[in-house]
This record gives C-alpha cells, sequence and structure tokens, in this order.
C-alpha cells in the first residue's frame, strides 16, 4: 500500500510539471499514468484488506 501511495504522490507531481509552459504534454500524460497505476494499487489493496477484516459469520 505505501508503494502505491509513493507512486500516486510522484504522478501528482509530476503532473504539476506541465504548468509551465515550457514543458511538453506527453510529460505530464506519463505522470498521470503513473498516478493511476498507484491508485489502482492502493484501491485493490485496500478492497482485500477490508473484504479481510469484515467478521464471518
Amino acid at each position: 500500500m505505501l508503494g502505491g501511495l509513493l507512486l500516486l504522490a510522484i504522478g501528482i507531481a509530476g503532473t504539476s510539471s506541465v504548468l509551465p509552459r515550457n514543458c511538453p504534454i506527453s510529460v505530464g500524460m506519463a505522470f498521470w499514468g503513473v498516478a493511476g497505476f498507484g491508485m489502482g494499487v492502493c484501491f485493490n489493496t485496500d478492497t482485500v484488506l477490508v473484504i479481510q477484516s469484515t467478521s464471518k459469520y
């Protein structure tokens, strides 16, 4: 989960690098993909942890 959060933070920081006009948009798109991958890793891990923590009847 920490790895996914780290990827998400790197992706968000990298995406904000396209705010200056001299940075190509493809850089922002690549970092947006990294952020999406990190979010997918965190979401799946979090879902599995929640399902495992529920009580079984």
